[in-house]
């Protein structure tokens, strides 16, 4: 049987940047087809399967994601002392091709078992604000619980907590000017430097932002008369959110009608946060599954975002787990490769029968 460090790398050999999964779709789904499930690809590109012995009543849903966050093509996989790193020019792609593998490889090796219920999910472009799973038609789904494997942590943690987050863009108008004659006009990216600047908020628990991006101007001479900035919010709650949101939006408002331009505010949802306790069933039958294996749990809460925030908003309820990966988003990005067996043995585990078929 192929070795799982062996299937991560075939993976992550195949570029798949948000928009562009195709030809990791295609390789996935010729591996699931070889496991006789129940396989259908959407018309946005998401893959769904299904075991065909199936009662949606006590299934489960395992989810991944095929796209990485950039284009990592020509990446160069180098392992050391087990753990497999790009050459440090790109992303590895570990998030989510780990988590990929992992999912493959424990299905491979139950082939010839019977398997228990569940259906399994692979969405593309969640890096660009989780819109493949956003445009999934949820009837698809019939599992009731899922697992996202999206938690770029150690195997065992858990996200009890996630948060919600919105993205905000800024566009501020003026009046263009030769750069010999900036006096004449307004150059709107020093303003929106200005405006950037002097938002200085004391640091809250469970509250985050990042300006990401800023765009304007058209060449070296000539004051820009429009700029466009880009920044992510994400809290804990919804009224922290709100309120946070609403203070930049009055923070740019008058600063910019001070100067006498014009400012145009767009905000754009990416998700909402979900909660469960310890003692919730779903968690501590989890939990149960987690320590048979061998694995420690760990309890978090997390500002970051996955398929597991869409899902539980189409009432499945669902937890991110923890799936191994390091350094996500990074050229240091990287996986040891007894995490990805780790992994692998947890959903063994969860998703076989002993009985042969």
């Amino acid at each position: 049987m192929e070795k799982i460090q062996d299937l991560f790398i075939k993976l992550v050999k195949i570029d798949s940047p948000p928009g562009h999964e195709e030809k990791l779709a295609d390789f996935v789904i010729d591996r699931l087809k070889k496991l006789n499930l129940i396989i259908r690809k959407d018309k946005f590109g998401n893959i769904l399967a299904r075991s065909r012995k199936f009662n949606k009543e006590d299934s489960i849903l395992i989810s991944a994601h095929l796209d990485i966050v950039k284009s990592n093509k020509g990446v160069v996989p180098k392992t050391k002392n087990g753990v497999i790193y790009s050459d440090g020019k790109n992303i590895l792609g570990a998030d989510n091709k780990a988590a990929i593998a992992e999912i493959i490889y424990a299905l491979e090796k139950i082939k010839n078992k019977s398997y228990s219920n569940f259906e399994l999910l692979f969405t593309v472009q969640e890096e660009n604000g989780l819109v493949g799973a956003k445009r999934l038609d949820k009837k698809l789904i019939k599992s009731k619980k899922a697992l996202v494997l999206d938690y770029s942590f150690p195997v065992g943690f858990i996200a009890l907590k996630t948060a919600s987050a919105v993205i905000i863009k800024i566009k501020i108008f003026g009046e263009a000017s030769h750069g010999a004659r900036v006096n004449l006009g307004e150059n709107t990216i020093n303003l929106a430097s200005e405006c950037i600047s002097k938002f200085r908020p004391k640091s809250q628990k469970g509250l985050n932002y990042n300006v990401g991006l800023i765009k304007g101007g058209t060449a070296v001479n000539i004051a820009p008369d429009f700029v466009e900035i880009s920044l992510a919010v994400r809290a804990d709650s919804e009224v922290k959110l709100n309120r946070f949101v609403k203070r930049i939006e009055d923070h740019f408002k008058k600063i910019v009608s001070k100067k006498d331009n014009l400012v145009s505010i767009e905000k754009t949802r990416v998700g909402f946060g979900y909660s469960y306790g310890k003692t919730d069933k779903f968690i501590k039958e989890m939990v149960k599954k987690f320590r048979e294996t061998k694995v420690k749990v760990n309890f978090a809460e997390t500002l970051g975002l996955s398929d597991a925030n869409v899902l539980n908003r189409f009432g499945i309820k669902t937890i991110e787990i923890g799936y191994g990966p390091k350094n996500v988003h990074t050229n240091k990005e990287s996986i040891a490769i007894d995490q990805m067996k780790k992994m692998s043995e947890l959903l063994i585990n969860l998703l076989k029968v002993e009985n042969l078929l």
